[in-house]
């Protein structure tokens, strides 16, 4: 059934409000992050003005992707442990698992997308891929500028519950944008992450203990100026502006620590069972993932290999084999169409001799 003009307008609302620090606000994240970068990361310095002009790539996909838009928030009240401990499920599949894969990706899987996007730069920087390797770390970025942004970890995202209705954008671009040019970026030293989707979740904790010192100013700078207009932005800024300087100086910061670590990891490891190799064989991320009905994989050899590729469910049972033998030098795509199966988390492996190579994908129906 087509949408209706007003399903049609309310869908496209709900995507402006989700835009987080706006264009101008994550050039500014994107474009420090090699102010962070040490010696491990000195040939990537180059990184920055691409990182900056990329910094906006994955809000400009939601309106042709249907699958982008829960990538960039998660309403974290929603989950019971969040409000009974402070923490969430740690992987998708294990929040899929309890709360069903319609609800999961209608409150958002910023976390665990941020997670994907990060396992990706490692399989670019592995096989080499450094035109690929930058456009993804630019992406990865603009996630962890959402994980930053208070009101993208909340379902009272716009202010809607609280009476602070619009001030997703009050907030994120018009405070931003106006002192745009005011935020201040501190050298600090990066380290590796010992559990990535670990200090992910970390830092969208953190990020969330702001939301109600976000709509406490946007009451105090409204009472001010309930036009939203000078005064409004000045009481604003006021109020929340060395907190969100803070704010992104800590998402610079985290970029170039997971990209940092993903260059390191992609240095010693295949990704399972820490395999060495130089081979040169590399497994890509299923697209699209989550699927209903087809998904693309993609995998790229530097020469000639025996291969296969086959998944396997949960209980690593081989559910369909997709390649098996001596392929030559290239990239190959192959379209993967489970009608038969039922909705849930499979394992996309691709092995090679001593190589192994594995991505989660998650059916829905």
């Amino acid at each position: 059934m087509k949408k209706t003009l007003f399903q049609s307008l309310a869908v496209i609302a709900i995507v402006l409000v989700l835009s987080s620090w706006g264009s101008k606000g994550h050039k500014s994240i994107n474009s420090h992050v090699t102010f962070f970068f040490n010696d491990a990361l000195s040939q990537f310095d180059s990184w920055s003005s691409t990182l900056a002009s990329h910094a906006s790539d994955a809000d400009n996909r939601k309106s042709s992707d249907p699958n982008e838009a829960p990538k960039h928030y998660i309403d974290i009240e929603n989950y019971t442990e969040f409000n009974n401990s402070g923490v969430l499920p740690n992987t998708l599949a294990q929040a899929i698992a309890e709360y069903s894969s319609a609800n999961v990706y209608d409150w958002g899987i910023l976390p665990w997308a941020t997670k994907t996007t990060y396992d990706t730069l490692v399989s670019c920087f592995r096989r080499g891929d450094l035109d690929k390797a930058v456009l993804t770390a630019a992406d990865m970025g603009h996630y962890v500028g959402d994980g930053h942004m208070p009101l993208h970890i909340t379902s009272n995202y716009n202010g809607q519950l609280s009476g602070n209705y619009g001030i997703h954008s009050r907030y994120e671009s018009d405070m931003v944008d106006a002192h745009i040019y005011d935020f201040n970026y501190t050298a600090e030293s990066i380290s590796l992450i010992p559990d990535v989707q670990q200090y992910i979740l970390n830092y969208i904790y953190d990020s969330h203990t702001y939301i109600d010192t976000v709509l406490k100013s946007d009451n105090y700078a409204k009472a001010l100026d309930s036009s939203y207009g000078d005064v409004y932005i000045a009481a604003m800024w006021a109020k929340l502006g060395n907190i969100t300087n803070h704010l992104f100086e800590e998402s610079a910061h985290s970029i170039a620590e997971l990209i940092y670590t993903a260059y390191n990891e992609s240095q010693s490891t295949t990704g399972i069972n820490d395999v060495v190799t130089t081979t040169g064989i590399s497994l890509e991320q299923n697209f699209p993932n989550p699927f209903s009905d087809i998904t693309k994989i993609q995998y790229s050899l530097a020469q000639t290999a025996n291969v296969q590729v086959f998944v396997l469910d949960t209980q690593g049972k081989a559910i369909a084999t997709l390649a098996n033998g001596q392929k030559s030098a290239g990239v190959y795509t192959v379209d993967f169409m489970p009608t038969t199966l039922s909705a849930g988390v499979y394992f996309l492996v691709l092995k090679s001799n001593n190589y192994v190579e594995t991505k989660r994908m998650v059916l829905i129906k």
